[in-house]
């Protein structure tokens, strides 16, 4: 039981050392833009499906990558409520109705 805490301690002191590391490589900072975000995205899954990483990598990266996700997703909500706040302010906005990605077939 006690080396299972050990292991557990070992492998969050490897995380938090490569968390600084990936970090200042992949600059998550608040005003990161939404195209160098995604652009560091777009290189950490090239890197993820090209390269021989170790598990530890893997993982680390695909943290880094989800935070970059997750960033690009603020930054997109905010570009929406800009807009929707454009189009309320000249009366063209009634309804928002979300994006879902599908067509509707109107050949009913």
């Amino acid at each position: 039981m006690n080396n299972d805490k050990n292991n557990k301690e070992s492998a969050a002191g490897i995380s938090e050392q490569l968390s600084i590391d990936y970090e200042s490589e992949y600059d998550l900072s608040e005003d990161l833009k939404f195209e160098d975000a995604l652009e560091k995205l777009e290189e950490i899954v090239n890197e993820l499906e090209g390269e021989m990483l170790s598990l530890e990598e893997s993982v680390e990266k695909f943290t880094i990558g989800m935070k970059l996700i997750q960033h690009c997703q603020q930054e997109l909500n905010k570009a929406e409520g800009k807009v929707e706040q454009v189009l309320e302010e000249h009366g063209e906005l009634k309804e928002i109705i979300p994006y879902d990605g599908l067509v509707e077939d109107d050949e009913e």
